[in-house]
């Protein structure tokens, strides 16, 4: 897939549902933070905001995971919308506003009556301006800077459109760190929908996709194919088997023995 074509807008301005846009980033924003390990996220380390015609997208990666959201827009100031020669507006903000954002714009409790709160989005090179329109505390808002574009940052957007596109592949394990499965559980968590997973692509090939309801997609890299997982699911898949009664005891390939 293509890089998209650049919006000729220069600053825009959206309104969305607070509690769509609250769900979308603490969904997402686990699969930009720095891991555990210590690992360097370099450019990876960002929330990028894809303003299309008729949703914000925020979108992450740390490079074994990737993650997409999608909100809603109620308004976009976009009034000739996609002109010639227009297309989506990219944003890329750091992570460390974005947890002040969530403890401070709030919303309330979601009842079967009442109407969704919304927020305000002014974007431009500089800054994302989000003000609280009709939530908790109309008239609220808060400032964050934005980052340079990073040319290394990957096409999540496409990367995930060729995973939707090979889903429901050849049938193939799911091996990956604990870490690494439980950055998709605020999605869960938000959306409070399951998650689903399923392979992508050949048995070799190392893609699974994630779903979580209809705003939610991401995806997971399985370790499935290194010789080490390899060597080790054997032995204990053997082991399983003999406790279970339908194999002798005893490792059945001698060279796994020192693994």
């Amino acid at each position: 897939m293509t890089e998209p074509t650049p919006s000729v807008d220069t600053t825009v301005t959206l309104e969305v549902p607070l509690r769509a846009l609250r769900q979308a980033i603490a969904s997402v924003l686990p699969h930009a933070e720095p891991t555990k390990t210590g690992d360097d996220p370099g450019d990876l380390s960002r929330l990028r905001l894809v303003a299309r015609k008729g949703e914000l997208l925020v979108v992450a990666t740390n490079s074994t995971t990737s993650a997409l959201a999608s909100v809603p827009i109620v308004e976009d100031s976009r009034l000739t919308h996609f002109r010639k020669g227009d297309g989506v507006f990219e944003l890329d903000v750091p992570l460390g506003p974005w947890r002040p954002f969530l403890q401070g714009m709030k919303v309330g409790k979601p009842t079967a009556s009442a109407d969704e709160g919304v927020a305000e989005l002014v974007l431009d090179i500089a800054r994302v301006h989000i003000t609280d329109v009709s939530a908790l505390l109309p008239g609220y808002g808060q400032t964050l800077p934005t980052l340079p574009r990073a040319e290394a940052f990957p096409d999540v957007v496409g990367a995930l459109s060729k995973a939707m596109g090979e889903a429901a592949g050849d049938s193939k394990p799911l091996v990956t760190a604990h870490g690494s499965l439980a950055l998709f559980l605020p999605a869960a968590k938000a959306y409070k929908t399951p998650l689903s997973l399923e392979p992508t692509g050949t048995a070799r090939s190392r893609g699974f996709l994630v779903l979580c309801g209809s705003k939610f997609v991401g995806t997971i890299s399985s370790r499935h194919e290194d010789d080490n997982s390899l060597a080790t699911r054997d032995r204990d898949r053997h082991e399983h088997l003999a406790r279970l009664g339908l194999a002798p005891a005893g490792d059945p390939i001698p060279e796994l023995a020192g693994v």
